[in-house]
């Protein structure tokens, strides 16, 4: 119970410092202050702390609390592990800070296939000078078309270009999901 409160009046405390003071250096929004606030350091300072405590004094006598110290330091860093983990996803989505996984999707459908158009540019730029064998060059466009063709067809709501199939040159360098 005494982990429990110290742990609540920890938490409390750092939701009282350390978001308004993050919203005012930083000049961030109050939500997004207050989800990292959340989401911060859960224990690993006060844990090395009490693991630091000597088992005796100079004078050689034990101290008798440091095992009491060590418990409940080690039980509020579970509780605000346990709690704050488990409630984080709730607070960000309240917090409405949050992207919709669809707006993540077509990002990273987007970033896949502008990679794979600058891969290749670059197998492209190879072939003229004749740096890489052909084979290893159908080979690598084989995996980048591939690669490309997977990130439009995954896509939630692609609005990009169609996929290409093998083509000799990558013309078409941009597929930017809109």
């Amino acid at each position: 119970m005494v982990a429990l409160a110290i742990a609540a009046t920890l938490v409390a405390v750092r939701l009282l410092w350390v978001a308004p003071l993050s919203a005012v250096v930083q000049r961030m929004n109050r939500r997004v202050a207050l989800v990292l606030t959340w989401a911060g350091t859960r224990g690993v300072v006060p844990l090395a702390a009490a693991l630091s405590i000597p088992v005796t004094t100079r004078h050689g006598a034990a101290l008798t609390q440091r095992p009491l110290l060590l418990v409940l330091s080690t039980s509020v860093v579970v509780v605000t592990l346990v709690v704050r983990g488990f409630t984080l996803a709730p607070v960000v989505r309240r917090s409405g800070i949050a992207l919709e996984p669809d707006h993540t999707e077509r990002e990273e459908a987007a970033v896949r296939c502008r990679l794979a158009g600058a891969g290749m540019r670059r197998l492209d730029e190879l072939a003229q000078s004749q740096a890489v064998p052909d084979v290893v060059l159908h080979r690598l466009r084989r995996g980048l078309s591939a690669r490309r063709d997977d990130a439009v067809n995954t896509s939630p709501t692609w609005t990009g270009p169609p996929p290409l199939s093998d083509p000799p040159t990558w013309s078409t360098g941009s597929c930017a999901a809109t």
